[in-house]
């Protein structure tokens, strides 16, 4: 800013402040540059006597926290504290869900607001809360003859839904069919033909 010639003794409005200083919000001046002289107000009116440095006065602004919501998920809910207006990495996710994918952050627990994905570079200005965002899981599952002969299609299915296996179409000479197993020597969840079952994180083999 330049310097502002006022007449002795008479009191002047000073001139309004247009320095900045990132990171912090203006509070007025002050006749020593740590604040321990006389202050004013910016814009104000003051008397001076003799040539007189105003020096700007600064507080900075509080640096926002960063709440992170595990949105349905498990976990504890953690906060992270970021410099204000400075670019810093988000915590890497540690919520989980059963049956889901951690897919990234949003300012609307709905998905609707601002994304961010995990450990993104962001800069804030202000305190939010970051929703954890869920993508449900897809599992696959297949049909093995076991000795037998024959094909049949497998299919996917999101985690929690119900499917219907199918009627055996497989065929053993000298052999019998007696249902499904996810172990091929029968140790594993027996299933009758035509049962209905509900696909879980861990992938189910038919045999």
């Amino acid at each position: 800013m330049a310097s502002q010639t006022v007449t002795e003794g008479q009191a002047a409005k000073l001139k309004t402040n247009t320095f900045t200083k990132s990171g912090y919000y203006f509070t007025g001046w002050n006749t020593k540059a740590n604040g321990s002289g006389t202050a004013y107000s910016d814009g104000a009116y003051a008397t001076f006597y003799g040539n007189t440095t105003l020096y700007a006065q600064w507080q900075k602004y509080a640096d926002p926290v960063i709440t992170f919501d595990k949105n349905d998920g498990s976990g504890t809910t953690v906060t992270q504290t970021v410099p204000y207006g400075e670019s810093a990495t988000l915590n890497a996710n540690s919520f989980t869900r059963t049956g889901y994918t951690f897919s990234g952050w949003n300012t609307k627990d709905d998905g609707t607001g601002t994304a961010y994905g995990d450990g993104a570079s962001i800069s804030l200005s202000s305190s939010m809360t970051f929703y954890a965002q869920w993508q449900l899981n897809t599992y696959s599952y297949s049909f093995d003859a076991n000795g037998g002969s024959g094909s049949m299609s497998g299919g996917s299915a999101a985690y929690g839904e119900s499917i219907q296996l199918p009627g055996s179409t497989f065929t053993r000479p000298k052999y019998t069919f007696t249902g499904w197993n996810t172990r091929a020597d029968g140790s594993g969840t027996t299933y009758t033909d035509n049962a209905s079952l509900t696909l879980m994180p861990r992938r189910k083999r038919i045999s």
